[in-house]
């Protein structure tokens, strides 16, 4: 999907780009990649990107996952990475989750649960507020 890199959330905290030295653990080049310069074990962890297309606006979540292995460097610092990525869709797509019968049953159920819970309270407790508002 084309489209323009909002920004990056990283383990290191959040890059936009073309605004990061490239001396950091991870940058972002000005076309919007991630660059990650010297891979260890630090870099392990969830990055997202936030990409703005002619659709809208879409969240992609990639899991990264560094370990060492003896035998086999596919990187200078000795290190492999492997990266999975979970498509979760665009955010109109993750917004419209609930529907409106299912929010009206959980915000009814929750007032009559505290309706409940509360009366019941008040009901154990009225002889001993009584006690307390008699005495001198």
């Amino acid at each position: 999907m084309a489209g323009l890199v909002q920004y990056w959330h990283t383990p290191f905290g959040d890059l936009h780009p073309g605004l990061h030295s490239e001396l950091g653990p991870v940058y972002v080049q000005h076309e919007g990649n991630l660059v990650l310069p010297n891979i260890s074990r630090v870099h392990s962890g969830l990055y997202y990107c936030l990409l703005q297309h002619k659709d809208g606006i879409t969240l992609w979540p990639h899991e990264l996952h560094v370990s060492q292995e003896s035998g086999r460097c596919n990187q200078p610092s000795g290190y492999v990475a492997t990266r999975s990525r979970k498509d979760v869709g665009s955010l109109t797509e993750r917004q419209g989750g609930v529907s409106d019968g299912h929010f009206t049953g959980a915000v009814v159920g929750s007032v009559l649960l505290t309706f409940v819970v509360g009366f019941s309270a008040g009901a154990l407790c009225r002889n001993q507020v009584l006690r307390w508002v008699q005495e001198p």
